[in-house]
């Protein structure tokens, strides 16, 4: 998420944008990490789920949804 945004100013890497952006995703990752997976597995997490948010751009949302679902064993998604 922000990739839009970060790549406007990927040439000024101090900008406050590409700092948040990079803070953002280190910490997704260690939220992640603190529910005790391991930094592979919570990059993972991650990966699904920015290419879920990509994919509802494009694709039927409740499409997306399930096979979210299905990758991640969950019974439930909301």
């Amino acid at each position: 998420m922000f990739l839009r945004a970060k790549e406007e100013f990927s040439n000024v890497p101090n900008h406050s944008i590409v700092t948040t952006v990079n803070s953002h995703k280190e910490n997704m990752i260690h939220f992640l990490q603190s529910y005790g997976l391991e930094k592979t597995a919570a990059l993972k997490l991650s990966l699904l789920f920015e290419g879920t948010t990509s994919m509802t751009e494009t694709a039927d949302i409740q499409e997306v949804k399930e096979v979210l679902k299905s990758l991640v064993g969950c019974t439930e998604v909301s």
